[in-house]
């Protein structure tokens, strides 16, 4: 997996933990070295956000608690609320594309809205315990594709 994770991007945290665990980024089936890709939620560019974008943002995220608080769940309908859902698909993609600022993700989070991070059906300790036990019986880290 460390070749497609080269394409994806994991938090520091789960970098260190990876190689704390003696995971290298050169596999022995690979000739080449993967260099992990960092996670970062800084936009390449703070410039100073437009005051209106910025009013427009908080009447946006206000929408959304207040859908929450009525509804109990974030999933607005296309049909009866567009603009909220196409808001809450932009912050999404924002997220994914790590174009999302801090501030933003920490006001989103805080209300429990989910960036649509796809959380694997085994967590990534349970994995980590994995391939502690794989490098412990191998001695390396390469754990087979099947």
């Amino acid at each position: 997996k460390n070749q497609r994770y080269s394409k994806k991007k994991l938090s520091e945290a789960r970098i260190t933990r990876l190689e704390e665990v003696g995971f290298t980024w050169t596999s022995t089936r690979a000739s080449h070295h993967v260099e992990p890709y960092r996670r970062s939620h800084e936009r390449p560019h703070q410039a100073t956000l437009d005051p209106k974008k910025e009013a427009r943002w908080d009447e946006m995220y206000a929408q959304l608690k207040e859908f929450r608080g009525e509804n109990g769940h974030f999933k607005a309908p296309l049909s009866s609320h567009s603009q909220l859902r196409r808001w809450i698909d932009k912050q999404r993609h924002s997220f994914k594309q790590n174009m999302l600022p801090k501030a933003r993700i920490a006001r989103l989070e805080a209300i429990g809205f989910d960036l649509g991070v796809r959380q694997s059906p085994v967590s990534f300790e349970d994995r980590i315990a994995q391939l502690k036990e794989y490098f412990q019986q191998s001695g390396n880290c390469d754990v087979p594709l099947s």
